[in-house]
């Protein structure tokens, strides 16, 4: 149902329910602290119900997961199945391939059709039962909010690059113009243009870059089993900035480019 992944062993199947003994899965976590250097599976796990002691054989193991907080100490957890369990489920997940609310009427019915008296609240999606969490639903406020100063600074760092360049390309226009009325394609013109911006752009890129590696340790508590110097995130950031550098520049080159050679030399 939840996709976790299994390390060991198996989960549970159909036939389980008609088992007399008890069958858990266990995480990591326990298996290394209750376990260390063992195999888990196939070991025994006593159960206390009220005061009887219920012995329980683990048949597999899984990673773990997160369940209350992202950036917390993993916990020991075990899943059992609720049909051998001695308190009933107090919670349902499916996975459907239509918008999940669209089925709760039905989900319902079909509940109440075998106990009336089971109450049935609080229908959610996972994304939403996420977001409504204060420790996930916190980090992620503040991430989205750098996200959008971030991009915001990107959009005005593409729009002053694109004004300067622009306007460097109006003072030289008649250089330009001189330059195509020599000899010189249109290609080079716009690929000058371009290594100029490139040129402009690269010392701010450089130092970004290194300002970023310097302060990824006081954001490292907004992120999630990424390293605050993961190369690969690092070189992605480079590769926007250089395409926000690219268009930026590319207007006002691909603008020179189109240069008349009479209308510049006019002028002159």
């Amino acid at each position: 149902m939840l996709k976790i992944p299994v390390l060991q062993g198996r989960v549970f199947v159909e036939e389980d329910r008609f088992r007399s003994n008890r069958l858990l899965v266990i995480n990591e976590v326990m298996a290394r602290a209750v376990w260390p250097g063992e195999t888990a599976v196939g070991k025994q796990i006593v159960l206390f119900e009220g005061r009887d002691e219920v012995p329980a054989e683990v048949i597999g193991v899984v990673r773990n997961v997160r369940s209350s907080s992202l950036t917390g100490e993993l916990r020991l957890s075990l899943y059992m199945d609720y049909r051998q369990a001695a308190f009933g489920a107090s919670k349902i997940l499916m996975r459907t391939s239509v918008e999940p609310l669209s089925l709760a009427p039905a989900v319902k019915k079909a509940i109440w059709e075998v106990d009336k008296n089971q109450p049935f609240t609080l229908v959610t999606t996972m994304e939403q039962h996420i977001a409504n969490t204060q420790e996930y639903a916190e980090p992620r406020f503040y991430t989205a909010l750098l996200g959008a100063f971030g991009g915001l600074a990107l959009v005005l760092a593409a729009v002053g690059l694109f004004g300067v360049v622009s306007f460097s390309v109006t003072r030289r226009s008649r250089e330009f113009g001189l330059r195509m009325a020599l000899g010189a394609r249109p290609g080079a013109v716009l690929r000058q243009v371009l290594r100029e911006g490139a040129k402009l752009a690269a010392p701010g890129l450089v130092l970004g870059l290194a300002g970023a590696l310097a302060s990824a340790q006081v954001l490292s508590h907004l992120l999630y089993e990424i390293s605050p110097t993961d190369t690969l995130t690092y070189v992605c950031v480079a590769l926007i900035l250089a395409g926000a550098v690219l268009a930026g520049c590319y207007l006002p080159a691909r603008r020179a480019a189109r240069i008349n050679p009479i209308e510049a030399l006019r002028y002159e």
